[in-house]
Formats: C-alpha cells, sequence, structure tokens
C-alpha cells in the first residue's frame, strides 16, 4: 500500500459540523451523504468519530444550498461514469497535486489503489510529476 508520508491532516477552515447541530435541511443531506461515503469511500476518515462529515463534505453541509447540488452532480458523475475509473482517478490525483490539495490527494490515492493503479505510478503522480508508462488514456487523463 502506498504511504502518505508527506501529508498530514489539514486544519479544517470551518468548525466541523456535528450531528446534533445540523438544522433539518443539513440532517437530510448529511444522512444521504454519510450512506453514499460509507459505502464508496471505505477506508478514509471521511467520518469522524463525533459523526461529523470531514473534508470537502463539511463544507458542503455546512453551505447545504451549494453543498446539496454538488453532492446530486457527484453521485450523478459517480453513478453514470463515461471515463473508466483508474483513469478518473488519475486526473483527480493530478489535480489534487498541482493545488496540493491534501485531503483529496488522501482519498483518492486510496481510491486509485482500490482501481488497480500501482503504487509507483500514484506516488510519481502525487509528486507533481509524469509516470513514463502512462496508457493513452492515462495521458489524456494526466495532461
Amino acid at each position: 500500500m502506498f504511504a502518505i508520508t508527506s501529508l498530514r491532516r489539514p486544519k479544517m477552515r470551518l468548525p466541523l459540523l456535528t450531528p446534533s447541530k445540523l438544522s433539518p435541511e443539513q440532517r437530510a443531506l448529511y444522512e444521504d451523504m454519510r450512506r453514499g461515503l460509507e459505502a464508496n469511500f471505505k477506508g478514509t476518515s471521511a467520518i469522524d468519530a463525533s459523526g461529523a462529515l470531514v473534508g470537502a463534505w463539511n463544507p458542503w453541509l455546512t453551505f447545504s444550498k451549494f453543498g446539496g447540488p454538488m453532492w446530486e452532480l457527484l453521485k450523478a458523475l459517480s453513478m453514470s461514469p463515461t471515463l473508466p475509473r483508474a483513469v478518473r482517478e488519475i486526473a483527480i490525483l493530478v489535480t489534487g497535486a498541482r493545488f496540493h490539495a491534501a485531503y483529496a490527494i488522501y482519498v483518492h490515492v486510496i481510491a486509485a489503489e482500490f482501481r488497480g493503479l500501482p503504487d509507483d505510478k500514484i506516488a510519481t503522480i502525487t509528486a507533481g510529476q509524469r509516470p513514463g508508462d502512462l496508457t493513452p488514456e492515462q495521458e489524456v487523463a494526466y495532461d
């Protein structure tokens, strides 16, 4: 398994919303997001010990007027992807590395491993370098 040694959990910019602090609108979104995260992001810390959603999920929940549509878009893209999942993970890792998005890299390294990308390829991409053994589809995603 690829180990992330250069990344530490970043300090959250927004206070985490615990389930007890949610409005009814946020509660409905929270329940849907929690189900999706538990089913699709196994092995990550998307939900902390208090039940709060961490990473990108907390702002989406905090600003549910915008987060709700973002969550629906994410679900739609995930359910009917046009790119092979491993290729999609390369595009996400390249973007995360470019913008130093620690949580996105953390989550998508795990997803990339699950999708069968080799550790050396993941490490090269997250270091901001282009692997020499990309397939044609992966080259498009990387570039």
